[in-house]
């Protein structure tokens, strides 16, 4: 079996967003935005912790993700369309600069402000 690791070689300030303050739970009290579920679902596949990952995102959303060594302080991107009720998607991103060169995690979000966010599609841009 191969595991792919994600090890974070720099740790600098570049003026990125903060995430939202957000708490993650493994029972949301009712639907949560789309920045909200990239978030609970980075904090999820950083502690591996598959409840909170499941609470927040579709079934097997992260098996494509490699194992997180540590925390990869990955930098918030922030979302493109939060707030719209497409059900086209909105797409949140987390970045890094790792040993083989940067990183985008791309958090592909659908759902409506109504009914909540999951995210159903993760992608590693390098």
């Amino acid at each position: 079996m191969l595991v792919a690791a994600l090890v974070l070689i720099t740790g600098c300030s570049t003026g990125a967003p903060e995430p939202p303050d957000v708490t993650c739970t493994t029972a949301p009290p009712g639907p949560v935005g789309a920045e909200e579920a990239a978030v609970c679902l980075y904090e999820g596949w950083v502690a591996t912790d598959e409840a909170l990952v499941d609470a927040y995102g579709a079934p097997g959303v992260t098996d494509a993700l490699p194992v997180a060594v540590d925390d990869p302080q990955m930098r918030w991107g922030g979302c493109t369309g939060a707030g719209s009720e497409t059900p086209d998607g909105v797409v949140c991103t987390w970045t890094g600069a790792f040993s083989d060169g940067p990183v985008t995690i791309e958090l592909a979000a659908t759902g409506t402000d109504a009914d909540g966010y999951r995210v159903t599609a993760v992608t590693v841009v390098r």
